[in-house]
């Protein structure tokens, strides 16, 4: 599962609708335990692709800058995540190309700039398979300890669904 931390799920659907209709982009700083992985964090990136609308990119001078605060901060770089404007929130084609296994990738989608629903995904490989799992996000109130689901789509019995690529 992904838990986000008090606000920064929040911080992610406002960068997406405030970069609409542009892909907004970033990367996650939390821990990972287990297969869990708990945000404490968020860092917007300035998408520096040449067409915003349709693709994002996250400059590796600054995932590097957030790895050393991360690891100042005893975290580390638990996924990243884009926005798609006016399109479900699945990998592209692109999308699956450009994944690392081990790291989170949720995806807003947001319509008329208005944000619509939020999923993750992340790559496994097993035995030379690539297969992307979809993971459930919660948001977690971190005084309370109450996570509370956040994906619109209904999730059934399990807590992943896998997609072969």
């Amino acid at each position: 599962m992904l838990y986000f931390l008090n606000g920064t799920l929040k911080q992610i659907q406002s960068c997406a609708e405030n970069e609409y209709p542009a892909e907004c982009c970033g990367i996650l700083v939390g821990l990972k335990q287990g297969a869990d992985k708990i945000v404490y964090r968020v860092c917007p990136i300035e998408n520096t692709a040449a067409e915003r609308e349709t693709h994002f990119y996250i400059d590796p001078l600054e995932t590097y800058k957030a790895e050393i605060t991360a690891e100042f901060e005893q975290l580390e770089i638990v996924g990243f995540y884009h926005s798609h404007p006016n399109f479900k929130a699945i990998p592209s084609c692109e999308d699956k190309d450009f994944m690392i296994e081990g790291y989170a990738y949720p995806i807003v989608s947001v319509r008329n700039g208005k944000f619509e629903e939020i999923r993750c995904f992340e790559k496994e490989i097993n035995n030379d398979i690539v297969v992307l799992k979809e993971t459930i996000v919660r948001e977690l109130d971190y005084k309370t300890g109450h996570s509370e689901q956040t994906n619109k789509t209904e999730i059934g019995q399990s807590d992943e669904w896998y997609y072969i690529i």
